[in-house]
């Protein structure tokens, strides 16, 4: 099984299910300390859980 970074699969996942953005999901980014990279959170709801 090949492995696929989280943020490629959710980004996929949301477009073939048609999601929008504040609507069904939303992201939230911030900067990590230290190595200065920034992480996003994604927030979903629970219909959009269900489809995915």
């Amino acid at each position: 099984m090949d492995k696929e970074a989280f943020s490629d699969w959710i980004k996929k996942q949301l477009e073939m299910i048609g999601a929008i953005e504040n609507k069904g999901f939303t992201c939230l980014s911030f900067k990590r300390e230290g190595n200065n990279a920034t992480l996003i959170d994604y927030i979903i709801t629970l219909d959009i859980a269900k489809e995915i």
